[in-house]
């Protein structure tokens, strides 16, 4: 299952690899150039600061709302995605139980797939950044440390993708229902008191008391102090001891997660 998934995405969408990483390119390219004028706007003299502040942000914070998103959006597409072959249609939870793939298999699978898109997407912001506006990532040792970070960072946001897409359960039954709200919700939270746009010490104080329990607020800040401050892991170890606390939560969320698609399994 893991190595025809990766295999596969690779064969069959490698047409999408010359259109994708372009296309986004071009749209980081707008996006940042916003960013940007709106920092000299505002910020006049210090607009380099602000707007390095906000690039750094905006790259990293994809790479943790990963976590938060996808196991919901994978576990919707098992319930709610159908194989169909010889006139015989099964939904793919039916599917993937007839063939022996596990649950494990599946999400694993699904996450190593996307996974090249987060990375194709994550080189594009990478690469306008550095060409259009000379903020490059260092390819010395601080690098190791940024990878350490950002995957210590996505461990410890998993948890609460998995809580999230537990609640599922709720509406299993309703195919007209897309999009979570409480994946929605969060996502929404998580923007505004992270620290992507602006520190959260500006915020009112039960704002600044939810940044202070989100793991990508300490997530974010130790990439910035990584790549704008040139610190290693030494000196982000206060922040990595929370994430690697936060990521421990993945036994009892996983728990959760499997408790909840165990219930649908019993009603459908």
């Amino acid at each position: 299952m893991l190595r025809e998934g990766f295999f596969g995405t690779v064969r069959t969408w490698h047409l999408w690899w010359y259109v994708y990483a372009p296309t986004e390119a071009v749209n980081f390219l707008a996006g940042l150039a916003s960013w940007y004028f709106f920092s000299v706007y505002a910020a006049g003299l210090r607009a380099g600061e602000v707007f390095e502040y906000l690039a750094v942000g905006l790259l990293v914070s994809p790479v943790f709302m990963f976590a938060v998103e996808n196991p919901y959006r994978y576990t919707r597409a098992l319930y709610a995605g159908w194989f169909s072959s010889y006139g015989y249609r099964l939904k793919l939870r039916d599917y993937y139980r007839m063939a022996g793939v596990s649950l494990l298999e599946y999400m694993a699978s699904r996450f190593i797939e996307s996974f090249l898109f987060l990375a194709v997407r994550f080189a594009a912001y990478a690469a306008v950044l550095g060409a259009v506006f000379g903020i490059w990532i260092p390819l010395d040792a601080r690098l190791l440390d940024l990878a350490a970070v950002l995957a210590l960072g996505f461990l410890a946001m998993l948890p609460i993708g998995f809580l999230l897409a537990a609640t599922y359960a709720l509406y299993y039954n309703m195919p007209q229902v897309v999009v979570n709200p409480f994946v929605w919700g969060f996502s929404i939270l998580a923007s505004i008191v992270c620290g992507v746009y602006f520190p959260p010490g500006l915020l009112p104080g039960p704002l600044r008391a939810l940044s202070a329990v989100i793991p990508e607020t300490y997530a974010v800040e130790a990439v910035r102090a990584v790549l704008l401050g040139g610190a290693g892991l030494p000196g982000v170890w206060d922040r990595v001891a929370v994430l690697a606390a936060a990521a421990l939560l993945n036994l009892p969320a996983v728990a959760v997660y499997r408790w909840a698609v165990s219930w649908i399994d019993r009603r459908v």
